[in-house]
């Protein structure tokens, strides 16, 4: 089945261009709208699957407005938007928004977008559709977290949806918010229920250590190794492993896990070749590291 998709946009030039990439794709484009009003008349008669909302729209009201109308309405949606800021940022978060695209963007940025905010709201509706919204927390969570506000349900729906799925996941947050707890289900969820789960806190390995706790090391490879030594990665071969405060890490460690990340192998320190392991990577930090890079890159650069 076509899902249908409704543009609202006040540049022609941009509908335009959105309906071009969309032939790409198996959705039908019901219908555009120039303003918020026109919009919404065509959101109550099409039904659609999904709103593309440029936040610059005619009339008196902005795609913002629109976005927190059509939230409320609890349809889907994908802001558009030229300009971005932190400001901005925390503007269109309290919308909703199923996905954010700052123009100028191409076809493999828009049809991906599309594909996972559609796949969101799917997950989403299943969760609502439960027949009971504690239980269904209490089943995610184990009692670890418990709550039934917007925002966390939204987290919850995430981890059933990125738990199914064996990618390196990388969870946010201030200290105390439970980042922990959500490692622990996404695992509980996964297809490596049953293998291991191997916690570190990186903030408490001693820098001269990093290596030899991760990635083992032989014996005699250096003062004090009297005998070889399994490290975390090879403990959690076949499961997971969670790495706590990463952005604790110095530059070099995060440099070896990314080796890890990448090629899925290990070397011992004092070790001969190298040894494949199999392992899902949840990463979990209280600090800002997008910002931390610019800063670092900033300095670096000069």
């Amino acid at each position: 089945m076509r899902r249908k998709i409704i543009i609202a946009a006040g540049e022609s030039n941009l509908v335009v261009d959105i309906r071009r990439m969309l032939d790409k794709i198996p959705v039908e484009v019901c219908d555009m709208a120039s303003s918020a009003n026109r919009a919404l008349e065509m959101v109550e008669a099409q039904k659609p699957d999904l709103v593309l909302v440029d936040i610059c729209l005619k009339g008196a009201l902005t795609g913002i407005d629109l976005a927190h109308i059509l939230n409320r309405k609890d349809i889907p949606f994908v802001l558009l938007t030229s300009t971005w800021s932190q400001q901005l940022f925390e503007e269109l978060k309290l919308s909703c928004p199923y996905g954010v695209l700052i123009k100028p963007f191409k076809d493999t940025d828009l049809l991906p977008t599309i594909e996972i905010a559609l796949y969101r709201w799917e997950q989403s509706r299943r969760l609502k559709g439960s027949d009971s919204v504690r239980q269904s927390v209490s089943q995610i969570h184990s009692g670890v977290i418990i709550g039934r506000s917007k925002e966390l349900m939204h987290v919850f729906n995430l981890v059933r949806q990125v738990a199914s799925h064996d990618t390196t996941v990388l969870l946010e947050g201030e200290s105390g918010t439970g980042k922990e707890g959500l490692a622990t289900r996404i695992h509980e969820l996964s297809s490596r229920k049953d293998a291991v789960l191997v916690k570190v806190n990186c903030a408490a390995l001693p820098t001269q250590l990093i290596e030899s706790e991760l990635f083992g090391h032989e014996k005699g490879s250096f003062t004090g190794a009297y005998g070889r030594k399994i490290g975390k990665f090879e403990k959690a071969d076949g499961g997971t492993i969670f790495l706590d405060e990463i952005g604790e890490l110095s530059m070099d460690a995060q440099v070896k896990i990314l080796r890890v990340l990448q090629e899925m192998e290990i070397e011992r320190i004092g070790g001969e070749g190298l040894l494949k392991v199999d392992v899902r990577v949840i990463a979990a930090t209280n600090r800002d590291l997008e910002k931390r890079a610019i800063f670092a890159l900033t300095c670096t650069t000069g």
